[in-house]
């Protein structure tokens, strides 16, 4: 959220040292800006390359180069697909851990190199082979990585996101660095 407030005051009149004929006084201007940022991930995330992140999880497994994709609920966003395997998906969202949205009802809190971490394995529109773990950056970031599988369970879905995870993780801002 981005507060401005800014004041300007003009006086017109006589000034004190010359009394009688109305003249113009000095205009003073005077702004305060107050820069309150609640979507922190913006900043937090600048030096990271969300598809080159991805690709460098994804190394030997024969995955396609992957595709920026704003739709995957992240302000930025990767994804892959690989024939016969399933879709592999990176984003970068301006919410915390705290935030995962109410429908998860799958949810696991975890650590990995002492970061919090909470997978979701709520089943998406009925598949049965997909999972989600949320990286916590801050308060107002996280790193989300998911999988979609042409076929297979939950089960294996989160164990392939797990591995996917721990090859993401050293290339997202610890939370002592942001603030």
């Amino acid at each position: 959220m981005f507060t401005l407030a800014a004041v300007a005051l003009v006086a017109g009149g006589c000034s004190a040292e010359d009394p009688g004929e109305p003249a113009p006084q000095p205009t003073t201007h005077s702004a305060t800006v107050t820069l309150s940022q609640t979507r922190a991930a913006p900043d937090v995330f600048d030096d990271v390359e969300e598809c080159s992140v991805l690709d460098q999880a994804l190394t030997g497994q024969e995955f396609p180069a992957s595709r920026k994709e704003k739709t995957l609920g992240g302000y930025r966003g990767c994804v892959t697909d690989k024939p016969g395997f399933g879709r592999v998906n990176l984003s970068l969202d301006e919410k915390g851990v705290d935030d995962i949205a109410a429908h998860s009802k799958d949810l696991v809190d975890g650590t990995y190199n002492d970061r919090r971490l909470v997978m979701d394995k709520t089943q998406l529109g009925g598949g049965q082979g997909d999972c989600a773990i949320f990286i916590d950056v801050n308060s107002g970031a996280r790193v989300r990585v998911g999988v979609v599988l042409s076929a297979g369970t939950t089960d294996e879905a989160c164990g392939f996101i797990e591995e996917v995870m721990e090859a993401v993780e050293p290339h997202v801002p610890r939370p002592s660095e942001t603030g």
